[in-house]
């Protein structure tokens, strides 16, 4: 896409233009699967195959051996340098710091070992990563000696100025909003609703609005939780929603995707929410968790965010108050929940719909209820604000949520702004 040195104006009247909406990768309505151990063998021998063509496109790791190539010619893969392309299996520092990993591909497994100078250089490497590796076999063929590993990582983006054929209004980002729960800030939502309807020159800008996920508190989700709710009814804090969003200026579209509150699946990617929860919305755009859609000419990945959980157990430089970190992990590995087995649960779909197969302009999350403008190899990342105050969880490990701010990012020039209801 052409980029001139020309930038663009805030201030554009979103309701001159017309919808321009394409989602691509996500999981529909009619999505089906039992959860069995072939349709899991399935989804992680697809898992591989994507991101193993990753690696070879782009680092061009065209001779790629298989496990089973160099174990089978140990007495030449002991002497010269091989390439394979592996998924980890099991992950173990030893005594030494040194990173033990036990790896697979379609041939077989074997042991390869990471001395800790490896190690130090590329980070962590946990299970069910998926990686290039170089090195040599060692002579009886009991182990393979890394001296590089690969992640199938983003190719950066070019930092743009003024894009060319997209579209110069803005997308607004919010998610977990938890209505129905006591804690729902309804007071900063009615000033932000009062703002997009106002003459203020980026309200008027906004043409989508993307909600990434836990648009109700939902029933049943954690212990207690009855005691915590304003709306004990389902479908009566869905209601509500659909009440909130008759009040958007009707220039606005809602991209909307659920989250683990709202009516679906817990296990990821997590289906449209049903047509019963949909009818008590006027309007609106419905997707799975996560999707990828162009809106305007613009590339967004947007997922709730749940996988974020498992990343700061297993990544030091991970917390809930650094979930980019996580995004940044995410997009290293080109994969929204790259480590299964934790604490989020994966849906066996014929297809992993968690990889990133491209890289997004915009990839946006939700979940850990801070928030977060950063841009990140040329994408703009977004942690999307909560609309619920401090839940009585929060308080008592100590955490502090980042309430009531809209992001937005004008997309033909991915600048963006938080602006602040609270």
């Amino acid at each position: 896409m052409a980029v001139v040195k020309v930038m663009s104006q805030w201030g554009v009247d979103a309701k001159d233009y017309d919808d321009s909406i394409s989602i691509g990768r996500t999981v529909g309505d009619d999505s089906q699967t039992e959860g069995t151990l072939a349709q899991m063998q399935k989804l992680f021998h697809d898992r591989y195959r994507q991101l193993r063509k990753i690696i070879v496109t782009n680092y061009g790791f065209k001779n790629t051996k298989k496990i089973s190539d160099i174990t089978d010619n140990r007495s030449r893969w002991s002497k010269h340098e091989s390439n394979l392309i592996v998924m980890v299996i099991e992950s173990e520092v030893t005594r030494n710091g040194h990173l033990r990993l036990t790896v697979e591909d379609v041939s077989g497994e074997m042991d390869a070992l990471l001395m800790i100078d490896v190690v130090e250089r590329v980070g962590v490497v946990a299970v069910d990563d998926v990686i290039g590796l170089t090195g040599t076999l060692s002579k009886d063929g009991g182990i393979y000696f890394a001296s590089n590993v690969l992640f199938p990582n983003i190719i950066p983006k070019q930092e743009p100025t003024l894009r060319e054929g997209v579209e110069p209004v803005c997308a607004a980002f919010i998610s977990d909003i938890h209505i129905g729960s006591k804690t729902f800030l309804e007071e900063e939502w009615m000033r932000m609703i009062r703002w997009l309807n106002s003459n203020d020159d980026k309200a008027k800008s906004v043409k989508y609005l993307v909600m990434s996920g836990d648009i109700v508190e939902g029933i049943g989700v954690y212990p207690n939780q009855q005691d915590e709710l304003s709306i004990p009814d389902l479908f009566g804090q869905y209601a509500e929603v659909g009440r909130y969003m008759e009040l958007l200026p009707d220039h606005i579209t809602p991209i909307i995707l659920p989250g683990n509150h709202d009516a679906v699946r817990l296990a990821e990617p997590q289906p449209v929410l049903s047509k019963e929860v949909q009818s008590h919305f006027n309007r609106g755009v419905f997707v799975g968790n996560p999707c990828r859609f162009n809106a305007g000419g613009t590339d967004i990945l947007s997922y709730h965010g749940k996988s974020i959980d498992d990343m700061v157990m297993i990544h030091p430089t991970t917390s809930y108050e650094e979930p980019q970190e996580a995004m940044k992990e995410m997009l290293k590995r080109r994969h929204l929940a790259p480590h299964w087995g934790v604490k989020n649960q994966i849906a066996a779909e014929p297809h992993d719909l968690l990889t990133i197969d491209q890289t997004p302009d915009i990839f946006v999350t939700g979940h850990t209820h801070g928030h977060c403008l950063e841009r990140h190899e040329g994408v703009q990342m977004i942690v999307s604000s909560t609309w619920q105050s401090q839940t009585s969880f929060q308080r008592m490990v100590g955490f502090e949520p980042k309430p009531a701010i809209l992001s937005l990012v004008k997309l033909d020039t991915l600048e963006s702004i938080g602006i602040h209801f609270g």
